[in-house]
This record gives structure tokens, sequence and C-alpha cells, in this order.
């Protein structure tokens, strides 16, 4: 299978977003997925559960059931969403296992390297760096174990532990791409508890940048206890947190120096108790027209163009299209615009409308399609998606043309379009 792609680097970026991007779109909801038990019968069954933050404190809704291994540690549970392949890593008793929400079925896993002997108390990751952080503690330490997850199978790196003083334990941590940073909280017991959060380098996690507190909730709602989950929206600066029952949030105005406003509590619906939050960005793909190619290639009426990779949030050095069904003596170019696609341009030599806005357009090198026959190459067409926070909630619009060099002349061909938005 042949490879080729666009690099999306500042100065063309800068350039498209002058020429045609709008400044927002409407997209899906920004979700974020909690582990919790479920109390059935005799026994307690972990599951996912979502909840759409554009609702506030609605009602959560269950989205995978028998996740995780169980124990009655209050303090155990994480989550983390990777945006490389659309699947959450959940932190139990004794496992992480990255979870497909298409099928909630287990992809990869491992037993995690304990720094201490507490239990797993939060996960994290970096989209940017393909990494992971464990969180876990008991009372009077947290310690905090990296890996890499380049591959299925996470490799142990370098981790540390803090020392807390012995009514202080640590439930929750964070990534934002944008800075490169983790946030966690340090919980002191009290009624009701003070939560601290802490914002620390990846390279040395257990020594703080700076620190601010969480403020607990006015009444007459109730307080804000310890923090079980956080999760963190580089695009708007906002930090989601959870004590189990009550949602709030931090905007952040100054992360680096935690600065940040707080929102009032709202009391989440269900019964069931958030072990851990993470985000899972809201973005949405529309696939404009059908793909073919013209009789003097090869007729083919199912070119197609989707996205691979995961989602098109930033950092994620994964995403990107495929093409599938192409003429197998073609040649493919990807083109992306800026902007939303536009109602389509009719060319005499093309069977389908061009999409792109033309006065915004990067195309990729053409390259020949692989594999398959008559009418089954593919290509692929990777387009890593750089840290810029200017690309949040901004459109684009790619279709892949084909053309084949032959006795005749050139036979052109075309898939549909696809429009989408990059995200968080």
């Amino acid at each position: 299978m042949k490879h080729s792609g666009l690099l999306l680097t500042t100065s063309l970026l800068t350039g498209l977003l002058g020429a045609g991007l709008d400044a927002q779109i409407t997209s899906k909801p920004n979700q974020v997925v909690g582990w919790v038990y479920v109390t059935q019968s005799t026994r307690n069954i972990g599951e996912l559960h979502l909840l759409d933050m554009d609702k506030g404190c609605g009602a959560t809704r269950t989205l995978c059931t028998k996740i995780g291994s169980l124990s009655t540690s209050p303090l155990l549970g994480g989550t983390a969403y990777d945006a490389r392949n659309e699947s959450v890593w959940v932190a139990s008793s004794s496992l992480i296992e990255r979870i497909d929400l298409k099928t909630c079925t287990v992809g990869c896993w491992l037993g995690p390297k304990m720094i201490g002997s507490g239990v797993l108390t939060g996960l994290a990751i970096s989209t940017r760096h393909s990494r992971m952080w464990h969180l876990e503690s008991a009372a009077g330490y947290l310690g905090i174990q990296e890996y890499d997850i380049s591959t299925c199978k996470p490799t142990p790196l370098t981790g540390c532990k803090l020392s807390l003083k012995s009514t202080e334990t640590s439930c929750a941590i964070t990534y934002d791409e944008d800075n490169d940073v983790l946030i966690y909280v340090i919980t002191a017991k009290g009624n009701p508890p003070k939560n601290r959060l802490v914002i620390a380098s990846p390279s040395n996690p257990c020594k703080q940048i700076c620190s601010i507190d969480v403020p607990n909730c006015p009444t007459p709602q109730r307080a804000f206890y310890d923090v079980t989950g956080m999760a963190y929206d580089s695009c708007t600066k906002t930090l989601h947190l959870t004590d189990g029952t009550s949602m709030k949030q931090a905007n952040f105005t100054d992360l680096l120096n935690c600065k940040a406003t707080f929102t009032p509590c709202c009391l989440k619906g269900g019964t069931a108790t958030f072990r851990s939050l993470a985000l899972i960005p809201g973005w949405v793909v529309k696939s404009m027209g059908n793909g073919c190619s013209t009789a003097t290639c090869t007729r083919c009426l199912r070119l197609t163009l989707s996205t691979m990779g995961g989602d098109p949030a930033i950092g994620n050095p994964s995403f990107g299209f495929q093409l599938d069904y192409a003429p197998s003596n073609s040649l493919g170019i990807l083109f992306l615009g800026g902007g939303a696609c536009t109602p389509g341009i009719k060319l005499g030599f093309l069977c389908v409308p061009f999409y792109p806005l033309v006065t915004s357009l990067l195309m990729s090198p053409a390259i020949q399609v692989s594999g398959g026959g008559t009418c089954a190459s593919t290509a692929k067409y990777p387009l890593p998606i750089p840290v810029m926070t200017a690309l949040c909630n901004q459109k684009f619009c790619a279709q892949v043309l084909t053309l084949c060099p032959n006795s005749t002349g050139l036979g052109w061909g075309g898939t549909n379009a696809l429009e989408f938005n990059v995200t968080n």
C-alpha cells in the first residue's frame, strides 16, 4: 500500500486560516466518559458511562458494561481517551486495558508497573507524544508512572514517587496537549475535604510548576468532596472535575501560572458514581458526492475516501485519509481545502464535482495506488495534526483525484469529499 501525505506546518496553516476557514462550526458535543461501579444483585460491575457536556449535568447513559476488574478501594479507577484510535484506556484493580468504544472489547492491555503499595487512581494520555501515565496513591503518597503507547503493548518508562501528608491522597490526573503539562489533584481529608490542583512537567511530574485550590460548592449546594476524575479540554482551556456525583469546571486563563475561575457545581444525573473522567472530543465528518472514474482510465463507481487514525485532534500524529476502490493503474492526489466544502464545481474532465475551496488549497504528491483488483486499489494519505489551538473547531474539506496515463491520454476519477473539523 502506498503512502503520501501533507505536512500541516504552521506557515501553511496560517495561510489556510487567513484564506478560507470559518471561525466555528456546529459539531457533536464534547462528552466525558467515566468508569463507574454499578451494583447488580450482590456484586459490583465496572461500566463506562457518558455525559454530554453541552447539557451540563444531564443524565448519564451507559456506553459499555463489564469493564475492568473490581476492588473495594474507594480510591480505585482511571480513564484516558486515546484520539489515535477512538478508544478509552481504563485502570482498575490489576490491569490497564484499552477499550474499543464501538465494540466495547479489549484491544490492548498491560499489568501496571507499580511504584508503591497503593492502587491505580488515574490515567492521562499525550496524543502528541504517544505517552500514557498512570497515577497511583494511598494515604501518604502518590506515584506517577510513564508508558510508551506507540504500540499495542505499552512499555514502562520512568516514574516518580511523591510523599504526601498522612491525610492526603491523589485520585485524578489529566494532560494538556497545548502546554505539554500534566494536571493532578492532591486531596486532604476534612469535612469538607480540600482539593488542590498541581501543574507539572511530564519530564518531572513530582515537582510542581504551580498549584491552585479547588473551591467548594456554595450553599445551598453540597460540598465538593474528593476529586475522583478530571478531563482537560485544550481547545477551550477548560478542566472538567468530578467528585463522583457533582461536576464543576475550571476555566484557565493562564495554566502555567495556575490562573483560573471555577464554575458552580451541579449534580450529574444517574445514580452511579464516577471513579474517573476522560474527554471524548466532539467532531463531525460529512461526506459529499459519490466517487467514480471514467472509461479512459478504468470505469470504477465506488472510489471512496474515508478518515483513518482516529480523531482529527490537535497533536494526533496518526490522523489521515484512505482511498479505496481506485483503478489499479492510477495515481492519486489528495486535495485539502481550508473551510467548508463548496457545493461542488463541475469540471468537464471529471465525473464527480470538485468540492474543496480553490482559494485555499493544499495538495499531496501524486502516488501510485496499489493492491487489489481492477477497482480495488488503495492508498493512504497521512495528515498529522499539529498542536495548534488556532485550528480548534475549524473546517477543512478533503478529496482525492485520480489520473491514469495511457496511450489515449489521461483518464480521470475522483472520490467523495470529506468535510471535517479539528478538535481537542
